[in-house]
């Protein structure tokens, strides 16, 4: 079971806090409190409710539009991009959404220029199929 009020909690929490980091750029990957969410939505794991999360677009110096990255591929393969420098690390194209800087809690790494590009191709070609 979901344990979102232990979720609500520390959402709170990250509301009122002053946001602790800096700065954040396209292309790094951070860990991020994504919380308890619905259904097929990914979640946060931990006290803290975090996973990776790719920076695919800094919206403003408050937010930016990124994508969730998780160990295990779903059935829908077309849906998911396995990163070069991890393996067993997959970003999942479907979980495109708006974060705010005050859920960043630490940088985990970069993805190269060329993967970036080709990241945001196969999202291009999901919300945009021809």
């Amino acid at each position: 079971m979901k344990n979102f009020d232990e979720w609500n909690v520390k959402k709170k929490i990250l509301d009122i806090a002053e946001r602790n980091i800096l700065s954040f750029y396209e292309r790094e990957i951070w860990w991020c409190s994504v919380g308890v969410n619905i259904g097929c939505e990914s979640d946060g794991k931990g006290v803290d409710f975090m996973r990776p999360v790719l920076v695919l677009e800094k919206l403003n110096n408050d937010m930016f539009l990124g994508v969730s990255i998780t160990s295990k591929i779903g059935f829908e393969k077309r849906f998911f991009h396995e990163l070069q420098k991890n393996q067993n690390s997959f970003i999942q194209l479907s979980q495109l959404r708006v974060f705010d800087a005050k859920r960043l809690h630490r940088i985990f790494g970069r993805v190269s220029r060329s993967e970036f590009v080709q990241i945001k191709d196969e999202i291009k070609n999901i919300l945009f199929p021809d």
